[in-house]
């Protein structure tokens, strides 16, 4: 009698094909991954170009109620002289009440100007490609001039900065005594520059004396700035050891807004730098004094920059 012999189940995997299969698995995950990653970046530079949009929009139609003209920079409220004091163009609330020309009755907050008419969410003017919000972003666009950051003790005028640098209004020094002049009116002028917002872009501010910082993610070697709690995070690039700046070698993607409404990209080497100025007519740059030899003259602020070509 001939012994039994034992079928084998099919509806199970062997260990050898299980292997198999998860091989090809893996391997089809490694070919679609950067696929995938593309996608999603591609899908946030629509998204931002789209916030930046949004801006354009929202200030265009501010300039037409209030006869052609935008909304003073945030950035520059707080002298009590010709020094005035001013700060990066990325400043979303002053940390001052313009009391040089009180009569003006400028406002120190930018969701002063424009959240109830025209731009009420503040997510159209934060970069989706900053590692992380701030916490307080919402609750500050709310609170307008009646900002006060809840982990500062008592009460204070606390300032706070985004991630869209913001041009109208704003004045700039670009070396050998030239100057940056944002557009003032909608209509175009010879002596002013057409960009209204753009991705922040910098070298060399606080917390981060050799790096470039970005709002938007370095194609290599980035890290994470953390920034709270007067802005939300941004990404950062080191800069090479003897500090000399090299924007050929940055590979990164930015982005930015005309007066007519356009949206435009460039490149780290399509920019020229500005530094904040403390004088009205933007010849008089912030620089550093330390006693620190590297830094001995360097700006106190560091650098911004532009996309070439608009910088008058």
């Amino acid at each position: 009698m001939a012994s039994p012999k034992y079928k084998r189940l099919w509806g199970g995997f062997t260990l050898v094909e299980m292997l198999v299969t998860m091989g090809i698995i893996l391997t089809l995950a490694g070919i679609m991954l950067p696929a995938i990653n593309g996608a999603r970046n591609c899908a946030r530079g629509t998204l931002c170009q789209n916030n930046l949009k949004q801006v354009g929009l929202g200030f265009t139609d501010f300039c037409f109620d209030h006869k052609d003209r935008y909304m003073p920079s945030i950035a520059t409220i707080g002298g009590r002289d010709e020094r005035w004091g001013w700060q990066p163009p990325n400043m979303m609330t002053s940390s001052h009440e313009d009391t040089l020309y009180p009569l003006r009755r400028n406002k120190r907050s930018l969701s002063a100007y424009i959240r109830n008419d025209y731009i009420e969410n503040v997510r159209f003017l934060y970069c989706p490609n900053t590692p992380e919000m701030n916490p307080y972003l919402k609750e500050m666009w709310k609170a307008g001039d009646d900002w006060d950051n809840p982990e500062t003790e008592g009460r204070h005028l606390d300032p706070f900065f985004g991630t869209y640098n913001f041009y109208q209004n704003y004045t700039g020094y670009l070396g050998a005594y030239r100057t940056f002049k944002g557009p003032t009116r909608l209509a175009d002028r010879n002596r002013q520059s057409k960009i209204v917002a753009g991705d922040y872009f910098g070298y060399g501010f606080d917390g981060a004396e050799n790096c470039f910082v970005s709002c938007e993610k370095f194609y290599s070697n980035s890290g994470i700035l953390k920034r709270i709690p007067n802005t939300s995070d941004f990404w950062y690039h080191l800069n090479n050891d003897d500090g000399t700046i090299q924007l050929s070698s940055i590979k990164i993607k930015l982005n930015y807004v005309l007066t007519d409404g356009s949206i435009h990209t460039y490149g780290a080497g399509q920019s020229i730098a500005m530094q904040v100025s403390k004088s009205a007519d933007g010849t008089d740059p912030y620089m550093r004094y330390s006693e620190n030899e590297n830094n001995q003259g360097a700006p106190l602020y560091g650098y911004l920059f532009l996309p070439e070509g608009l910088g008058r």
